[in-house]
């Protein structure tokens, strides 16, 4: 007896292809919010190492905190974190800012080193500049380095934060410091890269995630320094 197959009609096949395509509609989205919780949590991650090391530089520097932008490009506070305490390249980035090429940051150029993911509190701990003002006593102060036994309040001082500024042709990427607003210094600010939020590293050595408007919004606008304003930056609240 003879048998035949019986092929799928071309209807069966639009419906069988209408489905896989309605599947993978469904799938992508929830994948890409996965990845984007995994490279969240790995930020996450990194920023705590950082303050971790950061803790081991304070006991082997009495305390002090590093300048974030001193005149020797190799004595910033990512380059000491690397060069001296080993910290790799790629720590410094976080894939949710899409600008992890590591291999640009290049040991003799002062520029390369700057558009890392996370940046640090210069106002609140340690900054080289001529109308600086010193957070503890309010005074012009033209190198200024915050030492960890006069901060207030350790685990909600900030250290390092998801960070970002605008670049000369239009795009976005990280930057090595930040500060709460451009009233305070310049245009390096905190990137809500993680679901409207920033992770942060902590003077205390943890690391969290921060609502941006936990962030940006001065909670005390009557200090008379700037970043005092501030609560998570200010060393003296």
């Amino acid at each position: 007896m003879n048998r035949y197959r019986r092929a799928f009609t071309l209807i069966e096949l639009l419906v069988v292809i209408s489905i896989i395509a309605l599947l993978i509609g469904i799938l992508l989205p929830a994948l890409t919010r996965a990845r984007m919780a995994a490279y969240a949590s790995q930020c996450l991650s990194s920023q705590r190492q950082i303050a971790v090391v950061t803790s081991t530089y304070l006991s082997d520097y009495k305390s002090q905190f590093p300048l974030a932008n001193p005149v020797d490009v190799k004595e910033r506070w990512q380059a000491v974190l690397h060069y001296q305490y080993k910290v790799t390249k790629q720590i410094f980035y976080c894939k949710n800012d899409g600008n992890i090429d590591y291999e640009t940051w290049v040991d003799t150029d002062s520029n390369s080193m700057k558009d890392i993911s996370y940046g640090y509190n210069i106002s609140g701990l340690g900054y080289r500049r001529s109308t600086g003002l010193n957070p503890f006593t309010g005074q012009v102060q033209g190198t200024f380095s915050a030492r960890l036994d006069r901060i207030f309040n350790p685990s909600r001082t900030l250290i390092t934060v998801d960070s970002w500024q605008e670049k000369s042709d239009g795009s976005k990427s990280g930057y090595y410091v930040a500060v709460p607003d451009t009233s305070v210094w310049s245009e390096f600010l905190p990137d809500a890269r993680h679901d409207g939020g920033a992770n942060v590293g902590f003077a205390d050595g943890h690391a969290s995630l921060v609502k941006l408007e936990e962030l940006v919004l001065p909670d005390e606008p009557t200090q008379a320094v700037d970043i005092n304003k501030y609560k998570l930056w200010s060393p003296i609240r």
